[in-house]
């Protein structure tokens, strides 16, 4: 989740310093990494529990999941759609997370085999990295806090749930399948950041410093071709890492177009 990414910390007098802003690898960053693993950690396990026992309430679990990630993301967007918050260079849900919130959503709601390979895929590759290096400068008495570390926390449930629970595996078909769609987001974001003057996807000519990994590949627009390269590599290492690992055996394989 990014939108304000650079949005500054307004400090209130009487208020602790950590409440308003957020440095990485703080005391604050290791609290927040931590009370993420727990909420994974017993998801997952409760989900497994359950569909290791052959329990109707996997599937209530995991709809009801699915439900929360969607009324989540709906009132995300809604808080940074207000007239109060718009801005067009980043209010649109039209970064990865900010998309990655509804397709996490559905894939757990429809059992879609290629909404679940979106959501594995770049759930990994791009969420991950909001854990390590996040973005969000403001802390938790800001809404935003909130968005950005409930959001890729969700996501990651998604990511953790289809490859842990529900056992998926990524084929060939699915690698080509999510290098095709980066492609075409990749093209398709291009022009739509340059009128906005905006940074979606992380692919937008911004200032040198604003996003510092970023500046690691040069200058814009030949920065594109490496971010492009870049996302080809995660994705190929994303399936030769999860399609070597064979599909634990289970009486209850979701029922979708190929092995999970």
């Amino acid at each position: 989740m990014t939108g304000p990414g650079g949005l500054e910390a307004v400090h209130r007098v009487g208020r602790p310093l950590w409440m308003d802003e957020f440095h990485r690898w703080s005391l604050s960053h290791w609290i927040c990494l931590m009370l993420a693993a727990i909420v994974l950690w017993s998801t997952i396990s409760l989900a497994r529990r359950l569909r290791d026992r052959h329990s109707p309430l996997e599937r209530t679990l995991r709809t009801a999941l699915g439900i929360g990630l969607l009324l989540f993301g709906m009132g995300y967007w809604a808080y940074f759609l207000r007239p109060s918050h718009f801005d067009w260079a980043w209010s649109l849900p039209l970064q990865l997370c900010d998309m990655l919130v509804g397709v996490s959503a559905f894939s757990l709601l429809l059992n879609s085999r290629w909404l679940t390979t979106v959501t594995v895929f770049w759930g990994l590759a791009f969420a991950s990295i909001a854990y390590v290096h996040p973005i969000v400068r403001v802390g938790p008495a800001h809404a935003h806090f909130w968005f950005f570390w409930v959001g890729h926390l969700v996501i990651t449930l998604a990511v953790l749930y289809h490859l842990l629970v529900c056992r998926y595996r990524p084929t060939l078909k699915d690698l080509l399948l999510i290098s095709a769609i980066g492609a075409v987001y990749g093209v398709a974001i291009t022009p739509i950041n340059l009128w906005l003057e905006a940074n979606y996807g992380f692919l937008g000519n911004t200032p040198p410093g604003e996003v510092p990994p970023i500046d690691a590949f040069g200058p814009w627009p030949q920065r594109l071709v490496l971010l492009w390269a870049l996302h080809q590599v995660l994705m190929v290492a994303i399936w030769a890492a999860l399609s070597r690992r064979s599909p634990l055996p289970s009486a209850l394989t979701l029922p979708v177009d190929s092995a999970r």
